[in-house]
Order: C-alpha cells, then sequence, then structure tokens
C-alpha cells in the first residue's frame, strides 16, 4: 500500500533539514531514517580507500555558515537554509569587500530565486550558493561583509553506503 501524505511529510521534514554529503553523519541520519520504511542494509567504508579509480575523501561535518553586513546582520545563512553552503567548503574566518566575495558565490544563471547545489569535494577552497536577488543585495552593498565558515575535515572518517536489493523476476 501506498504511504500516506502524513506519512510523506513525516519523512521529509525530518530529512530535509539534514545537510547530506558523500560522508558524514548527516548521511548516516538520512540512512537511519530510511531503513524505518525500507530493510536498508548500511556499509562503512573508511576515508582514504580505494574504490575503483577514485578515493574515498575524509569525512566533511560543517557545523555553522553565514555571511554578515558591517552592522552584524546575516544576509546568508546555512542554518536557515543548508543549501547556501557548497557541500566540502573548507573553514573560513574573516571579512571581505564584494569583490573578494564575489569569486566564492555561486548563482543559477536562468533562475533568479533558485539556489544551486555545488560541492567542492576536489577542491580545498569554500563558496556560497546564493539566489540572484541576494547576490545583487551583497553587489549592491558592497561590503565589508563577515564571513564564517564553522567545517571540518575528519581524515579517519568513512563514507557510509545504505543497500537494498529489490529481487527481479529472473536471476
Amino acid at each position: 500500500m501506498a504511504p500516506s501524505k502524513k506519512e510523506i511529510t513525516h519523512y521529509l521534514k525530518r530529512l530535509f533539514p539534514l545537510s547530506r554529503s558523500i560522508t558524514g553523519d548527516a548521511n548516516r541520519k538520512t540512512l537511519k531514517i530510511l531503513s524505518e520504511i525500507a530493510p536498508i542494509t548500511i556499509h562503512e567504508y573508511p576515508s582514504g580507500s580505494k574504490a575503483f579509480d577514485w578515493t574515498i575523501p575524509p569525512e566533511w561535518t560543517v557545523r555553522d555558515a553565514w555571511i554578515k553586513d558591517k552592522k552584524g546582520e546575516k544576509l546568508i545563512d546555512f542554518s536557515a537554509c543548508n543549501l547556501h553552503l557548497a557541500s566540502y567548503s573548507s573553514p573560513f574566518d574573516g571579512w571581505m569587500d564584494f569583490e573578494g566575495l564575489k569569486p566564492h558565490l555561486f548563482i543559477h544563471p536562468t533562475i533568479r530565486e533558485a539556489i544551486p547545489y555545488r560541492t567542492l569535494y576536489y577542491k580545498r577552497d569554500w563558496a556560497f550558493c546564493v539566489t540572484q536577488e541576494q547576490f545583487e543585495r551583497l553587489q549592491y552593498l558592497g561590503g565589508p561583509f563577515e564571513v564564517f565558515i564553522d567545517t571540518e575535515f575528519i581524515p579517519d572518517g568513512s563514507m557510509t553506503v545504505g543497500e537494498l536489493l529489490l529481487e527481479g523476476e529472473i536471476d
């Protein structure tokens, strides 16, 4: 029987706030929630392990990230929307004007209200993903902006994978 709208909403409210990446505790929490509705087998693979032509990256954890104006008002806030921080952003704490900030901002090229999803798995850097309106406001204000990113890379972490086998009618 198909799940009810109430059941789906219950799970989405629990899953959406989690800032998932390919590694980290939010991914483990996501798989644990999904295992409540499907018989998922969970596997852990240590960071640094080879997976064919790829190496599993360090585990990444994000605690907080934001951009404030000179008055201390948060203009971009990870806690308001976890898409605002590019996945695998490095820690940063400092002040800069718009020209310094601009290379660290991603916007969607055609959808003004969209917050793009970006990752930095293979580049140690940091970035924020913003709507075009937020980008224009930052540009208009010009700075200075206080930028804060509280993240951590855990070299002895792991990548958590959920596996579910759906048997077919033939082998």
